[in-house]
């Protein structure tokens, strides 16, 4: 797999928000998607908020996989 730059500035971001365990990686047959991961679900405004800021990077969708809470 080709590493894609954008990532680490995805990924600073990210953990700059507020989320230092989240994984982040490209998704999309053509890379346009910036997958986060490994956030509670309770991040989904806070990430929100970071979407545009991403979509700068050159992604065109950014989409979030929550991890639903622990019962």
């Amino acid at each position: 797999m080709i590493s894609d730059p954008r990532l680490e500035e995805v990924r600073a971001l990210v953990r700059a928000g507020g989320f230092p365990h989240a994984d982040v990686e490209s998704g999309g047959h053509d890379g346009s998607i910036a997958v986060i991961r490994n956030v509670p679900a309770t991040a989904a405004s806070a990430l929100a908020r970071l979407a545009p800021a991403i979509r700068t990077l050159g992604f065109r969708y950014v989409a979030v996989d929550i991890t639903p809470p622990e019962s």
